[in-house]
């Protein structure tokens, strides 16, 4: 699999390394960065092809899937990008902002897949987290069994100063 990564960012770095380290026959080949030294930067370092346009990424030939880790408010727009292009994504939440945006995504999707495999995916990891399971189980439960101190985990890599 031939992955593009749109935004070289915390998140975007980071699922540039675990997809190169970790992940069995996942290579990364491009990054779209609007900031040339930090796309330049974070391809070198798994060596894939740095492109400071998101659209060219998508429509590139090495790469068919890609995963959406750039500012928020581009999500809707990329992802829809990608469902033009038929490319599986993960992207990174949220995935809209508004009804119109959420209506656009959907429509765009139910268009290019039918009733077949999901083409877009959200990156919202924290629903295996045990602490958070435990905080919704604990605010399933009776009044009286109710916890409402917990120590939240996260995988993600901290955020620089």
């Amino acid at each position: 699999m031939r992955i593009g990564i749109i935004g070289t960012g915390v998140m975007g770095a980071f699922h540039a390394q675990c997809l190169h380290r970790e992940v069995s026959g996942a290579t990364v080949t491009a990054v779209a960065d609007p900031d040339p030294k930090r796309a330049k930067d974070a391809a070198a370092a798994v060596g894939a092809t740095a492109f400071a346009e998101p659209l060219e990424l998508i429509d590139h030939t090495d790469v068919n899937a890609v995963v959406i880790a750039s500012p928020d408010f581009r999500h809707a727009a990329q992802t829809l990008a990608c469902l033009t292009a038929g490319k599986p994504t993960l992207c990174e939440k949220p995935l809209f902002y508004s009804v119109e945006e959420a209506e656009q995504v959907v429509t765009a999707h139910r268009v290019a897949v039918g009733d077949g495999t999901p083409l877009v995916h959200v990156g919202f990891m924290r629903c295996f987290d045990p602490e958070l399971s435990r905080s919704a189980s604990s605010i399933r439960a009776p009044p009286a069994a109710r916890s409402w101190s917990t120590q939240p985990a996260a995988a993600s890599p901290p955020v620089p100063p």
